[in-house]
């Protein structure tokens, strides 16, 4: 009889040893969801970042791909711009803002240029010869691909495929 009581209590400690291990594996598992669930709204918050700030690069390039290819830009084209790279100063530093409003200054001030011209008004100073005009429309041109590598440092979305935690 008092072997059984033995059995019986050496059950109990197993039960109880046994359980317990039960719960630290649900208590594991939770934590590995848990972190899955925090890389993933991570990685969600790094692509809406991307996106947004795409967009915002891509307003960029719709206007210089305009102003290079007509060389000209109309009131609506510095609107639509200002419009699609308004939230920039939100998502940018300083050095792309800047950017960005040195662009649509310069855009504005074709625009003036142009407009000027079109009604057989004498322009303002600028530019003052022809060659000045070849060295916008080549700066404009650069611009394309100098607002690349601008951006590129802020559209880089890092991630490490191997790596589990």
């Amino acid at each position: 009889m008092g072997y059984l009581y033995k059995i019986i209590e050496v059950l109990k400690v197993c039960t109880d040893v046994f359980s317990s291990l039960g719960m630290l594996v649900v208590a594991g598992i939770v934590a590995y969801i848990a972190i899955m669930q925090f890389k993933t709204n991570r990685d969600r918050l790094r692509l809406e970042l991307y996106e947004k700030r795409f967009s915002i690069y891509e307003g960029l390039k719709d206007l210089l791909e305009k102003i290079v290819i007509r060389f000209d830009v109309t009131d609506e084209d510095l609107r639509d711009y200002r419009i699609k790279t308004n939230e920039a100063e939100f998502l940018f530093e300083e050095d792309i803002i800047h950017y960005l409003k040195k662009v649509s200054d310069e855009g504005t001030k074709l625009y003036s240029y142009n407009c000027q011209l079109k009604r057989g008004e004498t322009p303002p100073p600028w530019p003052k010869d022809p060659e000045d005009i070849k060295w916008a429309k080549t700066w404009l041109q650069d611009q394309l691909k100098e607002s690349k590598n601008k951006f590129s440092k802020y559209m880089r979305f890092k991630t490490n495929i191997r790596s589990f935690w």
